[in-house]
């Protein structure tokens, strides 16, 4: 599927576009919990984290890691974020759940921004109240798939293999 979209140079959002494009993340994570690899609980965690990084914005992508029942790695959705000015943008969607194997477990990775002034600070908030550990990036290559899109804000999907 092609997606088109125009960007020009700005590095500001709105809490109402971090909103929107996290409508169509959150229909994504869900249905990891709908087909049981990680728990609806787990994914509601995920969300709320993930607003609360985007609108310090502070994110540079997150990745969400889907591992078998005995830890090796399968594949990564990479959600990368973009800000500027969009035009148009990707319905959610796409993602075969049912193709992961029983037992498919997933983490999170998010990538901050530490050169904006609030990613040191929401480094501490996620490791000292967020109960967050470290991590690394997904390897690998990556299959641009969607991109979810509001205003100035732009949330590139990519499936890593």
């Amino acid at each position: 599927m092609a997606t088109t979209f125009t960007v020009s140079e700005t590095e500001t959002y709105s809490e109402a576009d971090v909103k929107a494009v996290m409508k169509n993340t959150y229909e994504d994570i869900i249905g990891f919990a709908n087909r049981k690899i990680i728990t609806y609980d787990r994914a509601k965690g995920w969300i709320e984290d993930l607003i609360f990084i985007l609108n310090r914005k502070c994110l540079n992508f997150f990745d969400i890691k889907l591992y078998d029942k005995d830890n090796n790695w399968i594949e990564t959705y990479r959600y990368e974020v973009s800000s500027g000015s969009f035009v148009s943008g990707s319905a959610s969607g796409g993602i075969n759940y049912f193709k992961y194997p029983e037992g498919t477990k997933a983490g999170l990775y998010a990538d901050l921004n530490f050169s904006h002034e609030n990613g040191s600070e929401v480094n501490r908030i996620l490791r000292e109240e967020r109960g967050w550990g470290t991590g690394s990036a997904s390897e690998g290559t990556a299959q641009k798939e969607r991109s979810y899109v509001s205003g100035n804000l732009a949330m590139n999907r990519s499936l890593i293999k």
